[in-house]
């Protein structure tokens, strides 16, 4: 990433040479003495996010910051809007939100104050619990600074204003917001954005950088050092040094203070270097090269040769769509599957059983990693992550800056570069097959390729249930060969693969002759369940370790030995936990018993104890989204659960308050 690079070149900030003329205000000096705004501007891909990070966790920043809030408590919250990211990412909404809840972890006494409508409603535990409009949100923060006035001193980060979501209209209200709040003197804003009229505008009287004016020195800097570590750009220099010189000149003075497009451009000339190269060689392709980030996009792609194009346009709308991190390991398969860009359908097939060795490993990702620089022109990077256990996960492929990302994204540029060559490359079809080609690999597959693969096919089946059909199919016969395979935990998150049947090495016949089944009820694939049940009716019965109508009335709760609560990531109540009317009737008609024993208790306590438990959850709900509760309650009740339980149990209903029933 572009901050990996350019992180070491930020000193000027704090210690500015003298060869830096005056045409900013000091960073440091607007941290230690001065309220207001702070304006950072500069183009796509110059390094403002990097910036904005780097200051948020250098020391002398927050030295500074404590310098001005002399005696009262410093309170720091940062935001960062992606116009590529989630749609909460990129609105006012998803701006207050985080920086209320940054906020109120710091300092939670104003918590009651700053909406008191809100907590009436949670204290008489209304149905509806009213959801937080932009205008309520606006009014809570407000209401949080004001309340900070005798105590403490706060100051916002926000980055990327140009990113919001909206048009000039959205623009002019948060910056309206920003100006407000910025005039309380205990608060003051960093704010970040490309260089466009209506910023301008607005920050004409603020203190303000142009990031471009003042990073000359450390690109020239960074062209020069990544010269000097490659041998042929040596030797070049000693042969013809005032040319050589001439080059990174030229580099430094075409990049017009863009990072990316220095990154880009000095591996591209790296890369085309010859043995028999000259330096004017070089210079002459510098020359060609097109000083505008999109232009030179645009040029790389229109070099690559048509069938090795395809291929890399199916790499570009892989990193895309992938709405999990990408593996260099996918990608390995990816390069090995595509053959004249048309994907080989029956890969899965082709795959024998056979683990990798650490060898065999270890050569497939560095010819991956190669041929991932090389198929995307250097937009995708290979990033190493320390943080995974499991060798396939420890390299990550990511576009090289988000710009790259956001330019591909552009309906314009998909057309410019012919991406609808590859419009019958289904992303996620090929995702479940490639990771089920992994699981093969191992000895010890690792549960985060099962918990990917659900994870893909609960998208897919949106696409193509046909299709999803089968690579479940191809999945359960894989898993059913490893019955007896000691599966690699390495999932840290909460998730239904944490609790499937090979955590505990359950026996094989307590597991069933579809061991998938409980897991594509969980992720609620319920196409594939509903084809296994009704051929083959005796799977309701035949799994005994834990009924699939409780996997079918509780989808998210993985196992019956911890807290319920524990293991939900977030609340209860969303279309993910709804349970399948129609596939619990299917059970029950199959044989499905309410009564059933989980451990010490019936499916029936176990589900009354579950919705006592997240009765505040579904209280919330409106009446469509309440009605598969009530249904299968019903169901139950009809297919004879005893309506006895130890002690009273709160039930949804379509009213205010709750409605307390004794089934006993």
């Amino acid at each position: 990433m572009i901050g990996s690079k350019a992180y070491d070149t930020l000193q000027w900030v704090f210690d500015p040479p003298p060869t830096i003329q005056p045409v900013w205000t000091k960073i440091p000096s607007w941290l230690e003495a001065c309220d207001g705004v702070y304006w950072i501007s500069g183009k796509a891909g110059s390094g403002k996010s990097t910036l904005m990070k780097w200051l948020l966790h250098e020391d002398r920043t927050t030295q500074l910051l404590e310098s001005w809030a002399g005696s009262k408590v410093l309170l720091k919250a940062q935001y960062f809007f992606w116009s590529s990211g989630t749609s909460e990412q990129k609105t006012l909404s998803g701006l207050l939100r985080s920086l209320l809840y940054d906020l109120l972890r710091q300092w939670p006494d104003p918590i009651f104050e700053i909406s008191a409508s809100k907590w009436r409603s949670y204290d008489l535990e209304l149905a509806h619990f009213p959801s937080w409009s932009c205008s309520d949100l606006v009014n809570a923060l407000r209401v949080f600074l004001q309340s900070l006035a005798e105590n403490a001193k706060v100051c916002l980060f926000i980055d990327g204003l140009d990113e919001l979501a909206g048009d000039d209209k959205d623009r002019l209200e948060i910056l309206g917001l920003l100006r407000d709040l910025s005039k309380q003197i205990h608060v003051k804003i960093c704010v970040s954005s490309r260089p466009w009229q209506i910023f301008q505008d607005y920050c004409a009287d603020c203190p303000q950088l142009r990031l471009e004016d003042l990073t000359r020195k450390d690109i020239r800097d960074y062209i020069t050092e990544t010269f000097e570590v490659d041998e042929r750009c040596q030797l070049l220099r000693r042969r013809d040094q005032d040319t050589y010189t001439q080059l990174i000149f030229e580099v430094t003075d075409k990049a017009k203070g863009v990072w990316l497009w220095v990154i880009i451009v000095t591996h591209s000339l790296l890369r085309v270097l010859r043995n028999e190269d000259t330096v004017m060689d070089l210079l002459y392709r510098l020359r060609q090269i097109p000083e505008k980030l999109e232009s030179y996009f645009l040029q790389m792609f229109s070099n690559i040769e048509h069938d090795y194009r395809l291929k890399s346009l199916a790499l570009i709308k892989l990193a895309l769509s992938s709405s999990n991190t990408l593996s260099l390991m996918t990608c390995s398969i990816l390069d090995e599957q595509m053959i004249s860009g048309e994907q080989n359908q029956e890969f899965t097939h082709n795959v024998p059983l056979q683990a990798l060795s650490q060898d065999q490993l270890s050569e497939r990702l560095s010819r991956a990693q190669r041929r991932v620089n090389t198929m995307s022109m250097g937009l995708l990077e290979t990033v190493h992550r320390t943080g995974y256990r499991h060798p396939f996960y420890q390299h990550e492929v990511e576009f090289l800056h988000r710009t790259a990302r956001d330019f591909f994204f552009n309906t314009k540029t998909q057309i410019l570069v012919n991406m609808d060559l590859v419009a019958s490359f289904d992303v996620q079809e090929f995702l479940c097959k490639a990771l089920l080609v992994q699981m093969k690999m191992l000895d010890n597959p690792t549960d985060l390729l099962l918990a990917d693969f659900m994870h893909c096919a609960t998208l897919l089946e949106e696409e193509s249930s046909a299709i999803l059909l089968s690579l479940l199919n191809d999945l359960n016969d894989f898993l059913v060969t490893q019955r007896f395979a000691k599966w690699s935990n390495d999932l840290n998150g909460k998730s239904p693969v944490r609790g499937w049947g090979h955590r505990q090495q359950i026996p094989a016949p307590l597991l069933g002759s579809v061991p998938l089944l409980s897991l594509a009820i969980q992720y609620g694939l319920d196409r594939f369940v509903r084809s296994h049940i009704q051929s083959t009716p005796h799977l309701v019965t035949e799994k005994s370790d834990r009924p699939l109508l409780d996997y079918a009335l509780r989808r998210r709760i993985y196992s019956i030995d911890l807290g319920q609560s524990e293991q939900l990531e977030s609340p209860l109540g969303g279309a993910n936990d709804q349970p399948d009317v129609e596939l619990v009737l299917m059970i029950l008609e199959r044989g499905g018993d309410p009564n059933g024993k989980l451990g010490e208790r019936t499916v029936w306590k176990y589900f009354m104890r579950f919705l006592d438990c997240f009765s505040s959850n579904l209280q919330c709900l409106d009446k469509q989204s309440m009605q598969p509760w009530l249904q299968v309650t019903e169901l139950l009740i009809r297919y004879g659960a005893v309506r006895v339980l130890e002690s009273e149990t709160t039930v949804p209903r379509q009213s205010s308050g709750r409605t307390r029933v004794n089934l006993g």
